[in-house]
């Protein structure tokens, strides 16, 4: 197998366009298009970058074998974040981003069971988190979660105990005590708010020490 055939089975192993892949290398597509089809080859200087982005050696880069990739492509990625990706076995297949989610996965749901502990949470389905988060809570689709101790950041709604830093929903939000701001595309009723609330409809709260913006603010007693 030559190089350009190479770099296209590993390409399609990791489950990335030619665009994405282009932006990893800092390359154009066209030159990807071209590698690929066998019209021109990697210059040496960007061989090791290439073998990088594929989680694999120089060697193996070369081999007539494909290394099946397992390694997580995910940018800046953190020890101690849970990533929910799409897998085949052992394969990684696909770190999914919002916009993919939206298109292709709807109806996924992703459950984290008590005993899992993990500091963040990123998801790019909606997720459900039996217990509680130290860290930050980030999805594609709604959350339900106990306390969490960071921010949380929804592409739906979102419901669960206290959240430490802002809660920010694409739907509605239920929740308790927010130690930052709230902003919700629909409505909001949740428990004391240290910060400003911004919401679509309704607001019901207990108390909240910033400024608010929305339909309606009812303080609960």
């Amino acid at each position: 197998m030559n190089l350009g055939k190479k770099i296209l089975e590993l390409r399609k192993e990791l489950g990335i366009t030619q665009n994405e892949l282009a932006e990893k290398l800092f390359v154009s597509y066209q030159a990807i298009s071209q590698w690929e089809n066998c019209i021109t080859n990697p210059d040496v200087s960007i061989i090791p970058n290439i073998a990088e982005v594929f989680g694999i050696t120089i060697d193996e880069l070369f081999s007539k074998e494909t290394k099946p990739t397992t390694s997580l492509d995910v940018e800046n990625y953190e020890e101690d974040k849970l990533y929910i990706v799409i897998a085949l076995g052992k394969k990684l297949l696909k770190v999914l981003d919002y916009e993919d989610t939206i298109k292709n996965y709807k109806d996924v749901h992703f459950i984290i069971e008590n005993d899992l502990e993990v500091k963040n949470v990123q998801s790019a389905f909606s997720v459900t988190i039996k217990g509680e988060v130290e860290g930050d809570v980030s999805a594609g689709d709604g959350v339900n979660c106990g306390n969490v101790g960071g921010d949380v950041t929804a592409g739906d709604g979102v419901n669960c105990g206290n959240v430490e830093g802002d809660v920010s929903a694409g739907d509605g939000v239920n929740c308790g005590n927010v130690g930052g701001d709230v902003t919700a595309g629909d409505g909001v009723n949740c428990g004391n708010v240290d910060g400003n609330v911004s919401a679509g409809e309704t607001v019901e709260a207990k108390a909240i020490n910033g400024n608010v913006d929305a339909e309606k603010v009812i303080l609960k007693n």
